[in-house]
C-alpha cells in the first residue's frame, strides 16, 4: 500500500491558510480515476503534513499498466490568518504596566510612607521597602542599626532639595527629570548643573541607571564654555563615557583653541596631567580620519 503526503513549503510557522487539498490520479489520457481524497477546509502550517495512509495499493497500480504516474493535486486557498485567531484567549487586551504609575501615585501622595527625609530645609516622604529595594545604599542605611534608620527620620547632609527630589523622581519612576533650580534664565546651564549634581548623588547612592542617564544628558549638552568643567566631573566620579565625549570634543582643532587659554582648561591640566596626554591620542586618531 502506497500512501501520500504533501508538506506545505511556506516560510512562516506562526502563520497559515484556510485551505481545501483535492489530491486525483489521472489515467492514460488525463481523466480522473478513482483514487484520490479530499481534506479541508484546514488550516495549512509548514509544522503538519496532509496526506491518507492507504492512497492505493500496489497491486492496483500494477494492473493499470502505466508507465508513469500523474497525481493532480488542486488547493484552494481560502483566506490567510495568523494561526492564534484559532485561539479565543488570544482576543483578550492586555493594558501596559501600570506599576511606574502607581507608585508615582505613592510618591506624590505620601500615602502609606514611613519614612521622612529633611534635605537643605525641605522634607521629603517616602517608603522605605521601595529605597530598600532600588538603592543598594539605602538598603544598607535603612536596614542597619542606625538609630535615624530606625526612627524614620532621616536628615541628608551636602545635597540640594531638588536634587533630591529629582533622585527620588528616579527611584520611583525610572525616569529623568528636570532639577528645579532657580539660577536664572539660561535653561541650558540650568540643565547642565542639575545633571551634574544628580550624577552625583547617583553615584552617592549606587544608582548606575540614573548616573548613566545624567552622562548621557550631559554628553549632549557639551561646549566649549563648559567642556572642561565637565570633563573634570567626568574623571573625578570615573564617568569613562562621558570623559571619552569631552575629550572627542577638545580633540577638535577649532574647540581646542578656544579653550586652551581658559583659567578652565588651565586648572583641568594642574589637576589631571595626564590628561594632556589622552587628549593628544585623540588628537592623533582625528587626524587619521581625514
Amino acid at each position: 500500500m502506497l500512501s501520500l503526503h504533501l508538506m506545505p513549503a511556506q516560510r512562516a510557522i506562526s502563520m497559515g491558510v484556510i485551505a481545501r487539498l483535492i489530491v486525483s490520479i489521472l489515467d492514460k489520457k488525463g481523466n480522473l480515476s478513482k483514487h484520490g481524497f479530499k481534506i479541508g477546509p484546514i488550516i495549512i502550517k509548514t509544522t503538519e503534513s496532509f496526506g491518507e495512509k492507504k492512497f492505493v495499493s500496489c497491486k492496483e497500480l500494477e494492473q493499470s499498466a502505466c508507465d508513469s504516474l500523474t497525481i493532480r493535486c488542486n488547493l484552494t486557498v481560502l483566506k490567510t490568518t495568523y494561526l492564534q485567531e484559532t485561539n479565543p484567549c488570544s482576543s483578550i487586551v492586555v493594558p501596559p504596566t501600570e506599576l511606574q504609575m502607581h507608585l508615582s501615585n505613592l510618591l506624590e501622595s505620601g500615602e502609606a510612607s514611613n519614612l521622612t527625609f529633611k534635605v537643605d530645609g525641605s522634607i521629603f516622604h517616602a517608603h522605605r521597602a521601595v529605597l530598600v529595594a532600588r538603592s543598594p545604599i539605602f538598603k544598607a542605611e535603612l536596614l542597619g542599626p542606625v538609630k535615624e534608620a530606625r526612627t524614620g527620620s532621616i536628615v541628608i547632609e551636602d545635597m540640594k532639595a531638588p536634587v533630591f527630589k529629582a533622585m527620588l523622581h528616579f527611584i520611583y519612576r525610572d525616569s529623568l527629570s528636570e532639577c528645579e533650580q532657580q539660577r536664572g534664565s539660561d535653561a541650558k546651564q540650568d540643565s547642565v548643573f542639575g545633571a551634574e549634581h544628580l550624577l552625583v548623588a547617583a553615584g552617592r547612592y549606587g544608582l548606575d541607571r540614573l548616573r548613566l542617564l545624567c552622562e548621557e544628558k550631559l554628553r549632549n549638552c557639551v561646549d566649549t564654555k563648559n567642556v572642561t568643567a565637565i570633563l573634570i566631573l567626568a574623571e573625578q566620579h570615573n564617568c569613562c563615557q562621558l570623559k571619552e565625549a569631552c575629550l572627542e570634543f577638545l580633540a577638535r582643532p577649532e574647540v581646542l583653541s578656544a579653550v586652551v587659554t581658559s583659567d578652565g582648561f588651565q586648572d583641568l591640566i594642574k589637576s589631571y596631567p595626564l590628561i594632556l596626554k589622552e587628549l593628544k591620542i585623540h588628537k592623533e586618531k582625528k587626524v587619521g580620519q581625514y
